[in-house]
């Protein structure tokens, strides 16, 4: 029987990102929970040559002390489940049906975790070029970190006026760098070569103009609907997605209780 998507944090996580942001600015059409090769035998057809794939468990579960690098290879789903299940039984894995740039994580632009503390901050955390959420949520690297007053939120266009908590040195970045090669070759098995020639070997922080897509379309939209969040009971809680082809792809919207 198929999985209750409610009851896994992050595919939870995206239908409140459905719920609260605008159709032009969530990436993805529809999801599939799977936890057989049956189920995926049954939708991969309409994935056709690119699934979204992240790694799912049921909310409040105890994880497994491991990552599970996911490639947006269809074929590599199979192996995923098997993996993850000989961990944990309950592991499904949540696909998504993407509507925008199709591309794999070494060709991102960076990734981004937005925290809101409704009436009172927003901290915002940043990873550039070929990094993504996965860094920042597992708090392997941060690359620029920004904590707003909630008064100030629509002031904020002007990045360079705001104070970078998480400053960058070479050294820093070196390592960083080693362990996301490592990430991108070891666990999510993309090839070598194309890893190498992706990831900057000195650091580049994101452009201006993908800062104000982040302003725009995930910071002030949340801002419009913070009477609906709180109606919802959503008074703490996080948007984590990716910079891809100059646009933000926001993947999920998380709670305390998927921390």
């Amino acid at each position: 029987m198929p999985k209750n998507p409610m009851n896994y944090g992050k595919a939870r996580g995206a239908f409140l990102l459905k719920k609260f942001l605008p159709p032009d600015v969530v990436p993805f059409s529809e999801i599939d929970l799977i936890s057989t090769e049956e189920e995926w035998e049954a939708v991969k057809d309409k994935y056709g040559s690119y699934a979204f794939q992240r790694v799912d468990w049921p909310i409040n579960a105890v994880k497994p002390d491991k990552f599970y690098g996911t490639s947006g290879r269809p074929e590599d789903i199979p192996g995923l489940l098997k993996a993850t299940q000989e961990d944990n039984p309950d592991a499904a894995i949540l696909l998504m049906l993407t509507k925008g740039p199709k591309r794999y994580r070494y060709e991102y632009d960076g990734g981004f975790n937005v925290l809101f503390a409704l009436d009172k901050e927003i901290v915002i955390e940043i990873v550039g070029k070929a990094f993504d959420g996965h860094e920042i949520t597992q708090g392997l690297a941060v690359h620029e970190r920004y904590t707003i007053p909630w008064e100030f939120i629509v002031w904020t266009n002007d990045r360079k006026a705001l104070p970078n908590s998480a400053p960058m040195t070479p050294e820093l970045y070196a390592g960083q760098r080693k362990e996301r090669v490592r990430y991108l070759t070891e666990d999510c098995k993309y090839d070598a070569e194309l890893v190498e020639k992706s990831v900057p070997t000195k650091f580049e922080p994101i452009s201006d103009s993908l800062f104000k897509e982040l302003l725009d379309h995930i910071l002030i939209e949340i801002l419009l609907r913070k009477n609906d969040l709180r109606r919802e009971g959503l008074e703490l809680f996080c948007v984590q997605g990716n910079f891809v082809d100059g646009r933000v792809q926001p993947w999920e919207l998380f709670v305390p209780n998927r921390w």
